[in-house]
């Protein structure tokens, strides 16, 4: 995969976090669209994302399955917020928890077949061994989604909160919303991340987005993600919860990181 350097303008910009956005960057190159959705080889894996809808049902329904386990990131956040946010007893936030990640668990399934705006991320292994499986078998491990603002149940919610806080015009253009994203705990590490910060910046770019709303249970991680370009505008929540709202906007300084992680990857593209 060839990388190219920076334009001076965008290298000049990139720790600007006020930088206007941009339509089609020339910084990003259409050749990384194709190669990061055909698959990206690192450390005798194959970093590969598929649209859920496209794995094999029992693949995709065994994935839902462990990703809302009682052991995994989706209900330890989901209870945390009940106890730390909705000032719920513990007996009452294990109950209600494990209604949610049932109510979870059945939405995505029922949109298997229908809802394109899912992604699966996974790997393929160079060679077999125990710990990652059979040779070239894919193994899904994460998912998230990304779609148009108002195709979400939320959408209305988010641009009437921008309304009331008078955040129109400054994030004037198009609109996604990124959520419901997790990764399996045994896969949960900086270049998984940074593979689908990739992805999901160059989905942006090759969509015309100009601004991309992440929501949030837990306010935890929001360190990490500021360090990915992430703002959290002050006061900026959905008037009937109090999930946090981060926005990534296609601005220059923001395509000077995506480059960046870019450049990361392929350079430490050094099977094992």
């Amino acid at each position: 995969m060839a990388v190219h350097s920076l334009s001076q303008n965008a290298s000049q910009n990139a720790l600007s976090s006020d930088a206007t956005p941009l339509a089609i960057p020339s910084v990003i190159n259409q050749e990384w669209l194709k190669a990061f959705q055909e698959g990206f080889h690192s450390h005798g894996l194959t970093f590969e994302e598929k649209l859920f809808c496209d794995l094999p049902q029992p693949q995709a329904f065994a994935l839902v399955d462990k990703l809302y386990g009682s052991d995994e990131r989706f209900a330890q956040v989901f209870y945390n917020y009940r106890i730390n946010h909705l000032g719920h007893s513990p007996e009452e936030a294990a109950i209600s928890t494990q209604a949610e990640l049932a109510h979870h668990i059945a939405a995505i399934k029922k949109a298997y077949q229908s809802d394109r705006h899912v992604y699966a991320v996974g790997y393929r292994p160079d060679t077999s061994d125990d710990a990652r499986g059979p040779a070239s078998s894919y193994h899904p491990v994460g998912l998230y989604c990304m779609r148009p603002v108002l195709d979400h149940e939320r959408g209305q919610d988010l641009l009437d909160a921008l309304n009331d806080l008078n955040m129109d015009a400054h994030y004037d253009g198009k609109k996604a919303l990124v959520h419901s994203f997790c990764l399996l705990k045994d896969f949960r590490n900086l270049h998984m991340l940074k593979y689908i910060f990739i992805n999901i910046g160059l989905k942006a770019v090759r969509d015309d987005y100009a601004h991309l709303f992440f929501f949030f249970s837990d306010s935890r991680l929001k360190g990490i993600y500021e360090r990915y370009g992430l703002t959290f505008p002050a006061d900026l929540k959905f008037r009937n919860s109090q999930h946090f709202i981060g926005c990534f906007s296609m601005t220059e300084a923001n395509l000077a990181r995506i480059h960046h992680a870019i450049e990361q990857m392929v350079q430490d593209e050094t099977p094992t």
